[in-house]
């Protein structure tokens, strides 16, 4: 679980930076997955299919 959420968190670092990284870090039982899938615009981590950056 640790290693899955290290993954997230690397994925939401490149994707938005360090900064943005340490301000929205997960709190309580919240995890790096749950941030991303928030985060990101195009799916939000509801079946929707990803768009590009353009």
């Amino acid at each position: 679980m640790a290693l899955d959420d290290a993954l997230w968190c690397n994925f939401f670092k490149e994707r938005w930076g360090g900064d943005d990284a340490a301000f929205h870090a997960p709190v309580g039982s919240k995890s790096w997955k749950d941030v991303f899938e928030v985060q990101n615009p195009c799916d939000g981590g509801i079946g929707i299919t990803p768009c590009h950056d353009s």
